[in-house]
This record gives structure tokens, sequence and C-alpha cells, in this order.
């Protein structure tokens, strides 16, 4: 299994008929990740390597310090994954997680025109597009990877803002991936 995944958004006009899904089922694509990364993206995946413990494949929670991260603040999300049956025990699976969000940097907010922190993710979004969610998050915590998304064309009509963002799992103590932290970069040419 690679230690990365892909995903390349396109516009739509309906979530029901998302690239993302095939048969009912997100789809991500291992091999997709670019060639060279942007500045930006490159950076941010050089930081969160060395943030790794040596022999471990994911970056732990408890090592995340943003006074550590100053060039990053602006375009971080750090989301919590909090289950919904509380008393479930083991990794949790697709569908079985609600996302916090926990910070959003000033880029994001700025980009989006909207702040959402502290607000859980099925709360601010449209409800059919919170299946979409599930699975682009929980992949990540199900596949316990990092993630690379690229929008260069408008994610919407409403939303002008091309994109690409890397998301890393983040493990807790216990070895659960506890939350995800991803960094956002605008600055996107269109293709």
């Amino acid at each position: 299994m690679s230690l990365l995944s892909c995903v390349e958004f396109q516009p739509f006009d309906d979530w029901d008929q998302a690239p993302l899904w095939r048969d009912g089922h997100y789809t991500s694509v291992d091999d997709g990740w670019p060639e060279r990364l942007s500045a930006p993206m490159q950076a941010f995946m050089d930081k969160m390597d060395a943030l790794r413990s040596p022999g471990e494949t994911m970056v732990r929670k408890t090592a995340i310090d943003p006074v550590k991260m100053p060039a990053f603040l602006s375009g971080i999300q750090l989301v919590e994954c909090v289950r919904k049956h509380p008393h479930a025990v083991g990794d949790p699976k697709i569908g079985e997680l609600r996302f916090l969000i926990r910070v959003v940097g000033t880029d994001i907010v700025t980009s989006t025109g909207f702040d959402y922190t502290g607000r859980y993710m099925d709360e601010f979004h449209p409800p059919e597009n919170i299946p979409i969610i599930e699975r682009v998050y929980g992949a990540i915590v199900a596949e316990r990877r990092p993630q690379y998304w690229r929008s260069c064309e408008p994610v919407t009509k409403r939303l002008d803002s091309r994109f690409e963002r890397i998301i890393f799992p983040l493990m807790a103590d216990c070895g659960e991936i506890s939350h995800l932290i991803g960094y956002w970069n605008y600055d996107v040419p269109r293709l």
C-alpha cells in the first residue's frame, strides 16, 4: 500500500455527479500525486516528515506545536475525529466519525468567506455533501496515510477558489487516529 493517496478534483454542478464517486463509493487514485509538489506543499510535507518520530509512519498529535509552525498557520486546518458512538472500540470505519473543526487558518477563512472553527462539518455543509465528506476524511483515517487534493477550477459556482491541500492523519498515544491536520494553498494556477 502506498503511503500517499491523491484525488484530482474536477468542478461539477451536482454533487450526485461528483467524479469522486464510482458505483456509490469514494475512489482515491494512489499514483496521482504530482511528480513535484508546489513549494508550499513540499515545505509542509517536509515539516510533517520532520515531526515523525524515528521508526513511525505517522505524526503523533503531541508533536504538533503551532509555535514551531508559523509559516503554515494561515493555511492550517486542524480537525478532531469524534466517534459518533463514543463507546465503540477499535479503529473506526468510514461513516463512524464526525469531524470537528478545531482550527481554521486565516487564508482559508479569507478564501471561503467563512470561519467554521468549533463546528462539526455536518453542521455547515449541505446534507447531500455529508456522505462525500465522510468518505474523503474517513478514508484518510481508515488508510492511515496523507491525502493530496487539487482543484484548479472553481469548486462550485458560488466559490471561485482554486486550491491544493494535503491532509495528514495524526496519531494519539494509543495508536488511534485522533485528529487530521491539513494545509491549504490557494495560490494555484489554472491548468
